[in-house]
C-alpha cells in the first residue's frame, strides 16, 4: 500500500519520553500501512532498550530506528528526510505524545488546503510535575504559532508540524548554519518555515494536538530561552525578516535595558489582569511574574548576544541553506 505520510522523530538520551512518543505514533487512527516512522538517535552510544526497539521493528514494518554520529537534531532530521517516501513529512519531538488522530488530522487539513506548504498544530503540556512546568502550562508556551503584523502564520515548530515533502526538497531541508553558530536548539525550525513561506502559505490546525514535556527546572528554562533568542535572531536576520514584524525590538544593549525596565510595568498592565482572568491563586502572582521576567529577558539577552557576536548590522551576510 502506498505510503502517504512519513513521521520523523530525532531523539537524544531520553528513552522514557521517546518510548511514550513512539507508542503514541503506533496508536494512530490513520491506517498504519500508509505511514512510516523514522526515529534516529543523534549519537551512537545511547543506552536505549534495543530489545524493545527490535520488537517494534518486527511488529511495525514501517518503523525504523538508527543511530548516527552526533550532528544535531536538524541534521538528524535531514538524514531522515532523504529516506522519506511519503507525500507529507510530519515532525514531532521525542518529548511529545501525539493525540490518537494527530496524523489523520494534519493530513486531512493539508489536503483540504492545497494552498498551504506546511501547517502546525497545537502543543499542550503534559501533566506538570514541577513548579516551572506548572508555570509553562499556565502560560501555554509554544501552544500556537507566531503571527506577523499582517496576521499571517510565520513560525512553525518541529514539535508538531507537517510539510509537503516536495517543499522540503525544494528548500533543501534544515540549514546547518545554526549548528555552526553553536545554536543546537531554537531558530532552525523558524528558518525552515521562513524559507518555505516563499513557496506558499503556512497554516495552523488547532485540532492536531501533541502533549509536550516542558523544561522542569529554572536553569533548563533559562538555557532554552537564551538559545531561542539566539536562534530567532539568526533566523530573522538571514531571511531578511525584520524583528519588528514579529513584534520584537531590535536586539541591542539599549533595547535590552529598555525591555527590562518596561517588563516591570507588565505586572500591572498585563500580568495581573491575566492572572485574575485565569483565576490564578494570589500566592502565585509574584513567582509567576518573576518567571515571566526571567524568561522574556533571557530570550532578549540571547538575541542581543548573537547580534553583537555576529558584528551587528555591519556583519550581515547573505544566508543560503546548507
Amino acid at each position: 500500500m502506498k505510503i502517504r505520510a512519513s513521521v520523523i522523530v530525532p531523539t537524544y538520551y531520553r528513552f522514557e519520553t521517546f518510548k511514550r512518543c513512539i507508542l503514541s505514533l503506533f496508536n494512530q487512527s490513520f491506517d498504519s500501512r500508509t505511514y512510516e516512522i523514522f526515529a534516529v538517535h543523534d549519537g551512537e552510544n545511547h543506552g536505549y532498550d534495543m530489545g524493545l526497539i527490535s520488537r517494534w521493528e518486527r511488529e511495525h514494518p514501517n518503523f525504523r530506528f538508527t543511530s548516527i554520529s552526533r550532528v544535531g537534531a536538524s541534521e538528524a532530521r535531514n538524514y531522515c528526510m532523504k529516506q522519506c517516501s511519503g507525500e507529507y513529512v510530519l515532525m514531532i519531538d521525542d518529548d511529545c505524545v501525539a493525540s490518537e488522530t494527530w496524523i489523520e488530522t494534519l493530513i486531512s487539513y493539508m489536503e483540504n488546503h492545497p494552498e498551504l506548504v506546511a501547517t502546525g498544530g497545537q502543543v499542550l503540556s503534559v501533566q506538570p510535575k514541577t513548579f516551572v512546568q506548572e508555570y509553562i502550562k499556565f502560560k501555554n508556551l509554544l501552544r500556537r504559532p507566531v503571527r506577523n503584523t499582517k496576521g499571517e502564520v510565520v513560525t512553525l515548530i518541529t514539535a508538531n508540524v507537517c510539510y509537503r515533502s516536495s517543499v522540503l526538497k525544494k528548500i533543501n531541508g534544515f540549514s546547518r548554519y545554526f549548528q555552526d553558530c553553536g545554536v543546537m536548539i531554537g531558530g532552525e525550525d523558524l528558518d525552515l518555515a521562513f524559507r518555505a513561506k516563499h513557496l506558499g502559505d503556512l497554516g495552523y490546525c488547532e485540532d492536531a494536538i501533541v502533549h509536550h514535556h516542558h523544561r522542569s527546572s529554572l536553569i533548563a528554562l533559562v538555557k532554552q530561552h537564551f538559545m531561542y533568542g539566539r536562534g530567532v535572531y539568526i533566523a530573522c536576520r538571514y531571511n531578511g525578516i525584520a524583528y519588528s514584524d514579529l513584534r520584537f525590538a531590535k536586539p541591542t544593549w539599549y533595547n535590552l535595558l529598555r525591555h527590562m525596565f518596561l517588563s516591570a510595568g507588565r505586572l500591572v498592565t498585563i500580568s495581573i489582569p491575566e492572572y485574575r482572568k485565569k483565576k490564578l491563586p494570589f500566592w502565585r502572582y509574584i513567582p509567576y511574574f518573576g518567571l515571566d521576567l526571567i524568561r522574556r529577558n533571557t530570550f532578549m539577552l540571547g538575541a542581543v548576544y548573537e547580534y553583537y557576536r555576529q558584528g551587528g548590522d555591519k556583519g550581515a551576510i547573505s544566508h543560503t541553506a546548507q
